[in-house]
């Protein structure tokens, strides 16, 4: 069962491995079954299902982004550890392949099971002045 303390350092290291690039430790924080629900959602178009699709995901938006960085500014769990809030900024592309950055602040509510992974992720962002609508999951999938 997890607690407001592991399940904060479950998210600080997923956040953390995203960050660096460690992408093997950034699966490692994640359920089999864990479903990544992106900021643009209105159907299936932003959303993620499954530890490999959302780490295939992962590997490819990231790695298609040369100065992509980011930043924890408040971390917050649940007394029962269920639930941490992320509350971040990440400078994400306007393209893949740019090193132009866009300041991209965001609150991600992440979802945490009986083993203290991540099975749930909701995104939630300040739309950026400049679009970064490429990073869909569904389009990032079919690159």
């Amino acid at each position: 069962m997890p607690n407001s303390q592991a399940a904060m350092a479950c998210v600080q290291k997923f956040w953390d491995a995203v960050n660096t690039r460690d992408f093997n430790a950034c699966e490692a924080t994640m359920s089999p079954d864990i479903v990544r629900i992106g900021p643009q959602v209105q159907s299936e178009q932003d959303v993620a299902r499954g530890r490999k699709a959302y780490g295939d995901f992962i590997r490819k938006v990231i790695t298609a982004m040369p100065s992509y960085h980011n930043v924890t500014h408040e971390l917050v769990a649940t007394p029962d550890g269920k639930r941490v809030y992320i509350h971040c900024t990440e400078w994400s592309a306007p393209g893949a392949g740019s090193s132009t950055e866009v300041e991209v602040p965001l609150v991600m509510i992440c979802h945490i099971d009986d083993n203290t992974l991540i099975s749930k992720i909701d995104l939630y962002w300040k739309t950026p002045k400049v679009s970064v609508g490429w990073t869909e999951a569904a389009k990032i999938a079919a690159s």
